[in-house]
């Protein structure tokens, strides 16, 4: 999963504007789902487009009812040069009202575990 998550950054980022436009949230902060949101608003700067990089996030789970009218106020909205990215090590339960928001607009891609000896 790392390696695609850089080549998924190479593939995005300009090397020039990466420091600007690549942003990582990590899950135990309160604010980091909103400001992910701000940021997958925001148009990237230079060349390339913006890398906004959730792991192990709380979008894949239960989440609360305004942040779910954020996202569908701004999922379609958001500039096409713009990237979220949610990565989890479980397998997001379709049943979520987050999770089904996502997956209209998202491209899943799923790792296999690596077996145990």
């Amino acid at each position: 999963m790392s390696r695609a998550i850089k080549q998924l950054r190479a593939r995005v980022l300009d090397r020039e504007g990466a420091s600007f436009n690549y942003s990582e949230y990590l899950p135990d902060s309160q604010d980091s789902i909103p400001q992910a949101i701000a940021d997958i608003m925001t148009p990237p700067l230079g060349t390339g487009g913006r890398l906004v990089y959730l792991p192990f996030s709380a979008l894949l789970g239960v989440c609360p009812k305004e942040i779910l009218q954020q996202l569908e106020r701004i999922l379609a909205i958001a500039p096409a040069t713009n990237f979220l990215l949610i990565t989890s090590i479980n397998k997001p339960d379709i049943r979520n009202k987050s999770v089904k928001l996502l997956l209209q607009f998202a491209q899943v891609k799923e790792f296999p575990s690596i077996p145990q000896w």
